[in-house]
């Protein structure tokens, strides 16, 4: 993978994780009738991170890695 798209795979995995936590924290404080849709947004940001992630070491939809 070229170094500007790691870099940037990178980048947005991490803000995908810092919103994750962020969005943990703000569950536990929740009322009751947001918690449904914090943790929806909580599961799509780690779902988001760990597709960065899979993209990143080329295991992305089961694709083999790019040579």
């Amino acid at each position: 993978m070229s170094e500007v798209k790691d870099m940037l795979l990178e980048a947005v995995r991490r803000r995908a994780e810092r919103e994750a936590a962020r969005l943990a924290g703000d569950f536990v404080r929740a009322a009751a009738e947001e918690k449904e849709a914090i943790l929806a947004a909580l599961e799509f940001e780690l779902w988001f991170a760990q597709g960065c992630r899979e993209c990143q070491n080329g295991t992305s939809a089961g694709f083999p890695p790019e040579s």
